[in-house]
């Protein structure tokens, strides 16, 4: 298997005329917060790409809209979306902790939605990730943690059948 040496990230997308998107890296950090008017998927997945290789693509809202559904699909990255959309209270809840990082933003609520998206999907793969760590450090493996980390991810795979392909 050819190593991956680009950053694996997490997309937050806000579809519709105006489309937000967040990304952050596997730890949680905030990349880049955009908006873009009038723009086709095709420069949206430039901007996305440019920045690193997608892994999760995550939305507010269920079911995906078909934005999410074409830019999971072109980068192979596994989808992410709530049970339930994203309320108001909910999305401010999972954007307070990028506070600092926001006061630099001219925000708008497509951003913000994107963002909401970005740190769900990361809240709940934040356990497996931990999980891939603790794994192959108790194997001295962890110079594989990327590799198995972007296997368990984009493909829903156990950290063992990952481990088994390296």
């Amino acid at each position: 298997m050819v190593k991956n040496t680009r950053k694996d990230i997490i997309v937050g997308i806000d579809p519709g005329t105006t489309k937000g998107y967040a990304l952050l890296d596997l730890d949680g950090n905030l990349l880049k917060l955009n908006s873009l008017k009038h723009t086709s998927h095709e420069t949206l997945l430039r901007e996305i790409t440019s920045v690193g290789n997608p892994v999760i693509i995550s939305t507010d809202v269920i079911p995906a809209p078909k934005l999410v559904r074409k830019i999971a699909s072109a980068t192979g990255a596994r989808i992410i979306h709530p049970e339930v959309s994203l309320g108001k209270k909910r999305k401010r809840k999972l954007t307070s902790s990028y506070g600092m990082e926001l006061k630099k933003e001219s925000l708008d609520k497509h951003k913000l939605d994107a963002l909401a998206a970005a740190n769900y999907a990361f809240k709940k793969i934040r356990g497996k990730l931990e999980r891939i760590k603790i794994v192959l450090n108790q194997q001295n493996k962890s110079y594989l943690e990327k590799n198995v980390a972007s296997l368990v991810l984009t493909k829903n795979m156990s950290i063992h059948h990952a481990l088994q392909r390296f």
